[in-house]
């Protein structure tokens, strides 16, 4: 499947309802989660130990159709591995952004 098609899934998936989100993996770790409330959209890219790749976060823009200008932010966090427990750190590049078409709708 490509990410392409995942992008158009999740996002299909988020827009059933007025607040939702969706979560998916994909291959080398990378961790995807797709979230919208109303006309406000959010989309973060994380993984363990590194940052995704700046070839992974453009591809990703693209595929969810990220707008131009689009709020980027960085950041870490940590969390616990959920088979083992351990903690680990989370290296997230977040998109965030308003569809002004939903928003329009409203």
């Amino acid at each position: 499947m490509t990410l392409s098609t995942i992008a158009r899934v999740m996002r299909d998936t988020v827009d059933q309802l007025p607040t939702a989100w969706v979560r998916r993996e994909i291959p080398r770790g990378l961790q995807i989660v797709l979230s919208h409330d109303g006309p406000a959209y959010r989309l973060a890219l994380a993984r363990e130990d590194l940052y995704p790749s700046d070839q992974e976060i453009e591809v990703s823009a693209v595929s969810y159709a990220v707008p131009q200008g689009a709020g980027e932010h960085r950041f870490t966090t940590t969390s616990y591995h959920p088979k083992t427990g351990r903690k680990v750190k989370i290296y997230v590049v977040e998109f965030t952004w308003r569809d002004l078409d939903a928003a329009s709708d409203s």
